[in-house]
């Protein structure tokens, strides 16, 4: 028997690969997979009222594979970075897209206030959200 105070975001089509808390944990935003499209659109979810607040979609044009997502610490902004060195930044009150970046590498992490991320191969490295400038190099493998 289902608990009334659980909160189930899973359906029978999706596969579930990420989700992320909002800074004032009232929201989850989730990434799936679906097994009747190639990208399932990000959902954002109110954990209070337990409602589906909006559906963010990514247009084919990207080759709209999410990689990273975070909220923005005054939670105006989502943050999406794509498996194509893009980044995606949606509005958190409207849903629509506010800004792409094109990067010339792939975002694997945001920092808290999401300025700078960080990407990850044979070095890891800091760099600039909004213009993709590289801030420095902080590790290199061996």
């Amino acid at each position: 028997m289902n608990n009334p105070d659980d909160f189930y975001i899973f359906s029978d089509d999706e596969n579930i690969l990420q989700i992320i808390v909002s800074r004032n944990s009232k929201y989850i935003l989730s990434r799936s997979d679906s097994k009747n499209s190639y990208v399932s659109p990000l959902k954002l979810w109110d954990i209070l009222n337990k409602k589906l607040v909006r559906e963010l979609h990514i247009d084919k044009k990207y080759d709209p594979l999410p990689h990273s997502m975070s909220f923005t610490p005054d939670g105006n902004k989502i943050i999406i970075g794509l498996w194509n060195y893009l980044i995606i930044i949606f509005d958190f009150q409207s849903g629509n897209i506010q800004e792409t970046v094109k990067l010339n590498v792939r975002p694997h992490i945001f920092s808290p206030d999401g300025k700078m991320f960080l990407s990850i191969g044979e070095k890891l490295d800091l760099w600039e959200t909004m213009t993709g400038n590289h801030v420095r190099t902080l590790w290199v493998a061996d």
